[in-house]
């Protein structure tokens, strides 16, 4: 009884090595750089944001039960954000340390740029 649940603690130990800690992302727009950390959680509603002083706001949310970083990109014309950009990543599918995502949006009158490049830290 003792070797099994040894064995099946290590298992668990091992499988979850490959989960991610936390994503961080770069936000580039407008001339300047922030960094987005964003931890993982079971909770569908906790989201990590960025407002930035052009009008974007970055969302982005690490969900452990689904494997998945997802990331949103939304542009305030007026009195309302609204979604301009929405991408899954499965985390699994990436080795650890190494870039998940890297992606450029256009929004506003002026078409603005917005960059961003996540990483999956363990």
């Amino acid at each position: 009884m003792n070797k099994f649940l040894l064995a099946f603690g290590l298992t668990i130990f091992l499988n979850h090595q490959s989960f991610a800690l936390e994503v961080q992302c770069a936000v580039t727009t407008g001339g300047s750089t922030a960094m987005v950390s964003i931890k993982p959680t079971i909770d569908v509603y906790d989201y990590s944001m960025l407002d930035t002083p052009n009008g974007f706001r970055f969302s982005a949310q690490v969900n452990l039960d689904i494997d998945k970083l997802k990331t949103y990109v939304y542009y305030k014309p007026k009195s309302k954000f609204v979604l301009i950009t929405q991408q899954n990543f499965t985390l699994s599918e990436f080795s650890c340390n190494k870039a998940v995502s890297s992606q450029i949006v256009y929004g506003g009158r002026l078409e603005q740029e917005l960059s961003v490049a996540c990483i999956k830290l363990c």
